[in-house]
């Protein structure tokens, strides 16, 4: 069964962009977030990785253990975008994700990172991907 973005304008502007990512990544389903990013393109450091995945394939194997939880939750602390062109579009802030266990019995966990995306947009179908996306821990 193919996933679809649940959200039909999410690909329309950056904005709607993250709104979906966040959204896909607390229904923990993998097929809805990796759609979300440029299939061939795209790439991820992920803020519980130790190596940078490029491509569809490898980002999929970092969601696989980052997704694979009872419950996960996202708070945006703050974003801010910037527009150099019209077909790119930088996001740099914060989010705390709440991350449950494998197991519903798991205490949650609150991890604080911060995050850029860059978002492109296809000048074919005019729809916005994520092209890149960095997320880290804060230090300390």
């Amino acid at each position: 069964m193919e996933h679809e973005i649940e959200e039909p304008e999410a690909s329309k502007t950056p904005q709607a962009l993250y709104q979906a990512w966040t959204k896909a990544m607390e229904s923990r389903d993998i097929e809805r977030v990796i759609n979300l990013y440029d299939q061939e393109d795209g790439s991820l450091w992920g803020t519980l990785a130790n190596e940078l995945k490029i491509g569809r394939d490898s980002i999929k194997t970092y969601f696989d253990s980052f997704l694979d939880r009872s419950s996960l939750a996202i708070e945006t602390l703050n974003v801010v975008y910037r527009h150099p062109s019209e077909t790119i579009t930088l996001a740099n802030g914060a989010y705390a994700f709440s991350l449950g266990g494998p197991e519903a019995s798991d205490p949650i966990a609150k991890v604080a990172a911060r995050f850029s995306f860059v978002f492109r947009k296809s000048l074919e179908s005019g729809d916005w991907k994520i092209l890149d996306h960095h997320s880290s821990k804060f230090p300390g």
